[in-house]
């Protein structure tokens, strides 16, 4: 599948562990030809550690809700992925499922300010993979999740896209970069223009049990940044 202009956003560290066998925890849910046993945990659960699991020191803030049609999106990625597709064919399938995303404008918003308007927003991506192997328990897998999550949006996330427009995203369109909550102010004077940025986003939970009895948790968010227009 293609990743073409997903703009996705990879948290180091959890990805690695994705298909790892190892003590499952108990589920139940819609089965497939697959191999894989779906499971729905509350959505609650994650939403609340994305947001609590945010430090008070970092100067983003992103505010996570649930969302109805993410929730559906990645249950029928889940449900309809072999054994071993990796995370990142989940989350194109998602994609695919729920439309065209923009890009992160983020600390890039200064080279591109002639092109911003107050109230643009730009939405992407982001998955993560946690094997029962290392995350013995939902909770722990919730938790890893979170602490993932806070240390983006503290030291920076990677942004993936595929630029050469060839179906596949590699190493050399690996973009990094941190949110910010404004442009640059330097050089400006009063009455001049600048952009603040304000962040939300959705989170989703699902699990799926293999066939060889480990049990993988899958995390599909979004992140979305709106533009507003400020006068120093």
């Amino acid at each position: 599948m293609k990743l073409k202009k997903i703009a996705s956003l990879m948290l180091a560290g959890v990805m690695a562990v994705s298909m790892l066998a190892g003590c499952s925890g108990n589920s139940t849910g819609n089965g497939n030809d697959n191999g894989n046993t779906v499971v729905t945990p509350g959505a609650s659960a994650i939403v609340t550690a994305f947001n609590n699991g945010q430090d008070a020191d970092n100067k983003v803030k992103v505010n996570f809700t649930s969302n109805s049609s993410l929730d559906n999106a990645l249950k029928v990625a889940v449900e309809n992925a072999g054994s071993y597709d990796s995370a990142w064919a989940i989350l194109n399938t998602v994609y695919e499922l729920r439309g065209t995303a923009g890009d992160l404008m983020s600390d890039f918003g200064d080279e591109n300010s002639n092109n911003l308007k107050d109230g643009m927003s730009f939405t992407a991506y982001g998955v993560m993979s946690l094997g029962s192997a290392y995350y013995w328990t939902e909770a722990d897998a919730v938790n890893a999740a979170a602490r993932s999550m806070d240390n983006a949006i503290k030291n920076g996330v990677s942004y993936w896209v595929d630029t050469d427009n060839d179906g596949i995203v590699d190493n050399g369109e690996i973009q990094n970069f941190k949110l910010v909550a404004n442009s640059s102010k330097d050089g400006k004077k009063d009455g001049d223009t600048y952009y603040a940025y304000s962040y939300t986003g959705n989170v989703s939970m699902v699990a799926a049990q293999q066939e060889g009895g480990s049990t993988t948790y899958y995390v599909v968010y979004s992140i979305t940044q709106t533009v507003s227009e400020e006068k120093v």
